[in-house]
């Protein structure tokens, strides 16, 4: 019959971006006869996963007023594992408007300094308040770049956010949506 031979690369099969190409060689042998095949110039796309490994965040019960990295209210670690086959870009951005329960709203101030019903948030990487960027709601924002990952992937476990609460501010249990991205 016929053989066939398929090639299926990993997920971190490195990308071949520009004039980066693949080239696949193969021999067969059947103990009988000898064979082989080739293919040149294949290209790899860039792949990526993110997996954010943790569920929620709460700050708890915080003041208005609040600012960042005063006291340990204000700084929390979320652990993401990022896979990817090339260079890439660690990016967050959250909802606009977290909604109060019993009730209320609270929006989310892309510049970093919350009025009244609003709060801000800053991401970085290693826990390193001077060099975090303000989370925004309309785009994501690059706090970190990596390289090619493991097939498993580069778990980062100190990715912090940081929340500062404007004054006056409604007490309430407010929940939104931080999301993590993985770009080229």
């Amino acid at each position: 019959g016929d053989f066939k031979f398929n090639f299926k690369p990993g997920k971190v099969a490195t990308a071949s971006p520009g004039t980066d190409e693949w080239h696949i060689y193969v021999v067969v042998d059947d103990g009988i006869d000898t064979d082989s095949d080739y293919q040149e110039n294949c290209n790899v796309n860039w792949y990526s996963e993110v997996i954010v490994n943790t569920d929620t965040i709460n700050w708890g019960d915080v003041d208005a007023g609040l600012a960042f990295g005063e006291g340990d209210p204000s700084e929390e670690t979320v652990s993401v594992t990022y896979i990817c086959n090339g260079n890439y870009n660690e990016q967050v951005q959250a909802s606009a408007t977290w909604s109060g329960s019993p009730s209320g709203t609270a929006t989310l101030d892309s510049e970093g300094t919350p009025g009244a019903n609003e709060f801000s948030l800053k991401a970085d990487d290693d826990g390193t308040l001077t060099d975090a960027i303000i989370v925004s709601d309309s785009d994501y924002q690059t706090f970190d770049t990596g390289t090619i990952t493991s097939e498993s992937g580069n778990t980062e476990t100190s990715n912090s956010l940081w929340l500062s609460i404007g004054t006056p501010f409604t007490k309430a249990t407010y929940s939104g949506t931080i999301h993590y991205q993985i770009a080229q």
